[in-house]
């Protein structure tokens, strides 16, 4: 994997790039020292859920981003599930909410292991994978034009779907 250090001190990172990160916890702000995190130093690889504003929700085994459910198509139809208490998280200015492709084995933002993720501890934007040979190529980069932008209005529990409905409520 081949990772661009330089373009996001010019362009921030954005829902669906594929970032490398160190995998650690840091309570409060995101300039206080390291409190936890995964024991291993490798950088993870993960992909951008959450903007730094959004509300990301997982409902009926679907990610919903500002109340928007997203299509997903590189994890292959597998439900999103959560990995701690939590259900519905929203971003705070500084961090971002990642999670793994493969979503039945990854540890990220759902964990309380690791949380949302402070942008300054993301090393750079993976975009090219080298290897296997068979799969070399530029890393695609999804949207989602139908995600309102997270500066809309603030989101309340109420405006999510119920279980067992995909559906988003209107409220008037």
């Amino acid at each position: 994997m081949l990772v661009d250090k330089i373009s996001p001190h010019f362009d921030g990172y954005s829902r669906g790039d594929i970032v490398v990160f160190s995998p650690v916890l840091r309570e409060g702000a995101c300039t206080n020292a390291i409190s936890d995190g995964v024991a291993d130093p490798t950088p993870y690889i993960k992909r951008v859920v959450g903007e730094p504003g959004d509300t990301v929700a997982l409902v009926d085994g679907d990610v919903y981003v500002n109340r928007t459910p997203i299509d997903e198509p590189y994890i292959h139809g597998i439900a999103t599930r959560p990995l701690g208490g939590g259900q519905s998280w929203t971003v705070p200015a500084d961090r971002l909410f990642l999670m793994g492709d493969n979503r039945d084995h990854s540890i990220d933002s759902r964990s309380d292991q690791i949380g949302m993720i402070c942008v300054n501890d993301v090393v750079g934007r993976a975009w090219l994978r080298y290897w296997p040979l068979n799969a070399i190529g530029i890393l695609p980069t999804p949207t989602y034009p139908n995600v309102p932008p997270a500066s809309g209005p603030p989101q309340t529990e109420t405006g999510w779907p119920a279980p067992g409905n995909s559906n988003p409520r209107h409220e008037d």
